[in-house]
């Protein structure tokens, strides 16, 4: 225990015991005369070997109180190169942590970028096309077709400002932050009653606030589960329910839609 010892001790003292073969030939070498304990937060991780003085005098103990302080000293080296390769290995997870970030960061981006494309950059369009018809028309004097095409193109454009505010809020619902998780699943059942869909929402439980990081993954999920419906299910009725239970929360979706047959493979469209 932090003492040097002689070499014929080695097979005597049981920490010893479980030193590789290697390792014991190599500390029962010819001229090896004291085993110095190098010892990190009480476990042994080294050991230093003293070979034979030239004098072939033993040690004093000043000298080996010596030794026993490169050896500790020795400890402190390895430990702090330990630690330093713990910082190196945490730096790199850092790293790759950042660098998975900034690609959800992208995707998030191209994701906003095909839904505008899509959606709103295709109604926008086909209003200015409209308006420059109604230019024309007004230039003919005819009124009343003019009158219908600006009814068509006010109501372009407020579906386009509509589908601006949807993707808006699927970015960081404000209501998500502000008051919590049903409130904001509520707002998408809204939204998606401008469809015509006949929205059903129910609680179970005591309602509670939950890690933000779990609120907003079942936010997604719920989001993704009604673009679905609004989508591919041509469902006119969904429910949605939520029940809190003590350790968990468990979330249904269900529509009256179409859905798919299981048994047979689904193969992408091509885009």
């Amino acid at each position: 225990e932090g003492k040097a010892l002689k070499r014929e001790l080695i097979d005597i003292i049981p920490q010893f015991k479980g030193l590789w073969e290697t390792e014991r030939v190599a500390l029962k070498a010819p001229g090896v005369e004291l085993l110095c304990p190098i010892r990190s937060k009480g476990k042994l991780i080294g050991i230093l070997a003293v070979g034979k003085k030239q004098s072939d005098s033993p040690y004093s103990d000043e000298e080996v109180d010596l030794l026993m302080t490169i050896a500790n000293e020795a400890a402190v080296a390895i430990e702090n190169a330990g630690m330093l390769d713990s910082l190196k290995n945490e730096q790199l997870r850092v790293r790759q942590l950042l660098a998975q970030a900034v690609h959800t960061q992208e995707e998030e981006r191209k994701r906003i970028s095909a839904d505008l494309h899509d959606s709103v950059a295709q109604w926008l369009a086909a209003a200015s096309y409209r308006a420059q018809t109604v230019n024309a028309l007004l230039s003919g004097n005819d009124s009343d077709e003019a009158q219908d095409e600006l009814a068509a193109m006010e109501s372009t454009i407020d579906k386009s400002l509509k589908e601006l505010r949807r993707v808006v809020t699927g970015l960081r619902p404000p209501a998500l932050d502000e008051l919590g998780l049903s409130h904001a699943l509520r707002q998408s059942l809204e939204d998606l009653k401008t469809d015509g869909v006949d929205c059903q929402f129910s609680e179970v439980g005591t309602p509670v606030r939950l890690p933000s990081s779990t609120e907003i993954a079942v936010y997604r999920m719920v989001q993704e589960a009604l673009t679905n419906v609004r989508k591919h299910a041509d469902a006119t009725k969904v429910n949605l329910r939520l029940q809190f239970q003590a350790d968990k929360l468990l979330v249904e979706v269900r529509d009256n839609g179409r859905g798919f047959d299981l048994s047979q493979p689904w193969i992408a469209p091509y885009r």
